[in-house]
């Protein structure tokens, strides 16, 4: 197999290992302020 063919597959799981990441670092603060202070 080819890296061409399992970069997408690479690509979504290094996304979704940041994202996890950033997840980890939000503490129950900071959606009480989203709830104070919606923006939208």
């Amino acid at each position: 197999m080819s890296f061409v063919a399992i970069l997408p597959t690479l690509l979504f799981i290094a996304l979704g290992l940041v994202m996890f990441g950033l997840g980890l670092s939000l503490t129950v603060g900071d959606f009480a302020r989203l709830a104070q202070h919606p923006r939208a």
